[in-house]
This record gives C-alpha cells, structure tokens and sequence, in this order.
C-alpha cells in the first residue's frame, strides 16, 4: 500500500510557549512518513535555537524571520 505525499505545515502564534511540545507531539503521534515545513516569526533565542537544532535532526524545512509574522503573513512566505 502506498503512503499519500503530505507535507504539515507549522505556522505558530503568539503562543511560543506551546512550540516545544507541539513539535514533540507531531512526531510522536504522526504515523504516516511526512514533509514539515516550520515557519517561525522571531520566536525567543533559546526557541529559535532548540528549531534550528530539531530541523537539523530531523531533516524537515525551518523557515525563520527576524520579524514577528501575522498568522497570513506566515502562510504565504
């Protein structure tokens, strides 16, 4: 049986706190082979360190501003 090509894309909002366990969660929970696309508007240092080191391990794509990013804003970079 083949697996359908999804791609989950991660647009986070004010909520930084929350960025952490809802990476942790998708992996864990997510049985089918996935592409993820992060999209993380200026979230605090250490969080945009801990993505940067997730998105190096787990191979999927981190794109990141130096500017706080609108919920639109971020789906259409």
């Amino acid at each position: 049986m083949s697996h359908p090509n999804v791609t989950i894309v991660v647009v986070p909002r004010e909520r930084f706190s929350y960025a952490r366990a809802s990476l942790e969660s998708l992996y864990e929970h997510t049985q089918i082979p996935f592409n993820l696309i992060y999209v993380d508007g200026n979230s605090p240092g250490k969080l945009k360190s801990y993505l940067a080191e997730q998105a190096q391990s787990k191979g999927f794509k981190l794109l990141q501003t130096d500017y706080y990013l609108y919920p639109n804003q971020a789906r259409n970079l």
